[in-house]
């Protein structure tokens, strides 16, 4: 009797050793899966499910390191959606992920961490982001076209060199909090309107140029809260025009030779929650921006805090 009991702990070892998952080389398997894209730990597969998964949604198991490679999502693809749960996205090229002209980019408890640029669109392009940071050495989001960020988004972006966002238009929707720091600078609009959707907050800080640069007009939706901070000599935000629909606030920090807001062009009266400091300053029209307590509706006469303007320059 004494054989069998030496005998069966030699079988079930030898049977639980067989059953181990293992590869050629004696390592674990890859559990990835780049077709259904419901486990993706490796660069290999995350890079071909973004090129030929069957879903939209690749689920991120591990932190993942692209190295000189771009996550490309291509025009036959038009989405993609990445779970990141909690993981980090890291590369060194160009641009960690890019998007052609019309794509979307959905992404949820992610960190991406690019050499280069953060995201690159070669044309208009479309955010969703929850629990979501861009940490970049270039450009945050760099964009030929437009860039609609989707509302509920919640982002946070860094970029050490360039710009936390360049892009020719910005609509952020709303019951967002979108956050851009960077060194050049935090927003910068070239050419369409910028637009801050209904109970919004946008922050930006830079710490040369001027935080916020919009070459059209600034679009402020009730409830919207713009927060720009210039920690150098510049101005906090530099646009063209103000819109402002509703009651919005509006907290803004010039640097040294700046001011807190600077606008191109104002043509009537405007009323805003928060303050401005240095004072706003105007280039063109008789308008002006003033700073009050409560916004009053539009058949009371408001009373300015004390941190409006006088004469226009």
């Amino acid at each position: 009797m004494k054989r069998v009991y030496i005998i069966i702990p030699i079988l079930l070892a030898v049977l639980f050793a067989s059953c181990t998952p293992a590869d050629d080389n004696g390592g674990k398997i890859d559990i990835s899966d780049a077709v259904t894209g419901e486990s993706i730990a490796t660069a290999k597969d995350l890079i071909e499910f973004a090129e030929n998964g069957a879903s939209s949604t690749a689920n991120i198991i591990a932190d993942i390191e692209l190295g000189s490679e771009m996550l490309k999502i291509l025009s036959s693809r038009r989405q993609l959606v990445i779970e990141g749960n909690g993981h980090t996205i890291t590369g060194d090229g160009d641009c960690l992920i890019r998007l052609d002209d019309g794509c979307a980019l959905s992404m949820r408890n992610v960190s991406l961490v690019a050499g280069s640029d953060g995201l690159g669109f070669v044309g208009d392009g479309e955010i969703f982001a929850d629990n979501v940071s861009i940490d970049a050495v270039a450009h945050g989001i760099n964009a030929v076209g437009n860039i609609k960020i989707d509302s509920n988004t919640s982002m946070v972006v860094y970029a050490s060199s360039g710009y936390g966002i360049t892009a020719q238009g910005l609509d952020i929707g709303s019951d967002s909090m979108v956050a851009f720091e960077a060194q050049l600078g935090a927003v910068n609009i070239t050419a369409e309107e910028m637009t801050l959707g209904e109970r919004s907050t946008l922050t930006a800080s830079s710490g040369a140029y001027n935080a916020i640069k919009c070459y059209n007009a600034l679009v402020m939706r009730d409830g919207s809260t713009l927060n720009v901070t210039n920690t150098s000599k510049y101005h906090g935000a530099e646009i063209q025009s103000l819109r402002v629909e509703g009651k919005v606030t509006i907290n803004a920090v010039g640097g040294g030779n700046g001011v807190g807001l600077f606008i191109a062009e104002l043509r009537e009266d405007i009323y805003v929650m928060g303050s401005c400091d240095p004072e706003p300053r105007y280039e063109n029209g008789r308008g002006r921006v003033n700073f009050v307590d409560v916004v009053p509706d539009t058949t009371q006469t408001p009373e300015a805090t004390g941190n409006d303007m006088g004469e226009n320059d």
